[in-house]
């Protein structure tokens, strides 16, 4: 064996080694991406919510101030009798 073999032989390990460690680390990337999805989802359903909820607030809150305005000035009308 001559030098060149052995140094196609060490270059051969090294390569191997890293193409085992690059595809472990592109399935960790792969996992990762996967809980950031879910997580996005997840954002996604509280913000949808959120969204309803601010919705069905402001239906409620305009009858609700009328019906406050309409409160005080029946009981300022009372108060200056």
């Amino acid at each position: 064996m001559d030098a060149y073999q052995i140094l196609v032989i060490i270059l051969s390990i090294f390569l191997a080694i890293f193409l085992v460690l690059g595809i472990i680390a592109l399935a960790f990337v792969i996992q990762i991406l996967n809980q950031a999805k879910k997580v996005a989802s997840s954002v996604e359903n509280v913000a949808d919510n959120i969204e309803d909820f601010s919705y069905r607030m402001t239906k409620v809150a305009a009858p609700v101030a009328i019906f406050k305005t309409i409160t005080e000035l029946l009981k300022h009308k009372k108060s200056s009798k």
